[in-house]
């Protein structure tokens, strides 16, 4: 770009030509949604470590995803010898849980009731502008609880009419709890009588 300024020295006008130059970075290869980016850490089904890394002055955030087969209770326990703040999102990117670290002082997050799907974790450093250097490490810790896969088939009275029914003698068995929290069951009797269900 050419640009044209004419500048006024006592009675005289003289004219300045000079040129600019305009540079504009683009991060298009990038996805706009930094969880698009997270570090897949693949099905989690136990507790245990599941990262460690660093965050602070260039590089604030780390994005790290995960998979449940099933519900659970979460309970994350994060090191760093920087202050951090540590973020669970679901699929939709909303925060679920979310717990402050002090260097050096390991913290704890809320238990974390979640369904079967996709999740992220993001570490920030909280104190990057300032030169932050955070090495931390995040782990399940045992207080975390995984509830069997449930049959969500027959939750409903309308579904167990398609069922085939169990006859007297017959053993029903199953699960019910946190993600299945109902299961219908149809049963056939041969005639009128008192039913048992031991």
């Amino acid at each position: 770009m050419v640009m044209k300024r004419e500048l006024k020295i006592g009675n005289a006008m003289a004219a300045a030509v000079y040129s600019a130059y305009i540079f504009i970075f683009s991060t298009s290869n990038l996805p706009a949604d930094p969880l698009l980016r997270a570090v897949d850490l693949g099905t989690v089904a136990a507790a245990g470590n599941l990262s460690a890394n660093w965050v602070g002055f260039g590089d604030v955030y780390d994005y790290r995803k995960f998979t449940l087969n099933s519900g659970a209770k979460l309970q994350f326990t994060v090191n760093s010898t920087d202050a951090v703040k540590f973020t669970v999102y679901n699929e939709a990117g909303k925060a679920v849980g979310n717990v402050a670290v002090k260097a050096g002082i390991a913290a704890n997050t809320k238990d974390i009731m979640v369904s079967a799907g996709t999740y992220y974790l993001s570490v920030q450093s909280t104190t990057a502008k300032k030169g932050g250097n955070a090495d931390y490490s995040v782990a399940l810790n045992e207080s975390s609880y995984f509830f069997p896969q449930g049959d969500n088939t027959n939750d409903t009275w309308q579904a167990a009419q398609g069922q085939t029914a169990k006859l007297a003698g017959e053993e029903i068995t199953g699960w019910v709890g946190f993600g299945d929290a109902a299961d219908f069951i149809k049963f056939q009797v041969a005639g009128d009588g008192q039913i048992v269900l031991d």
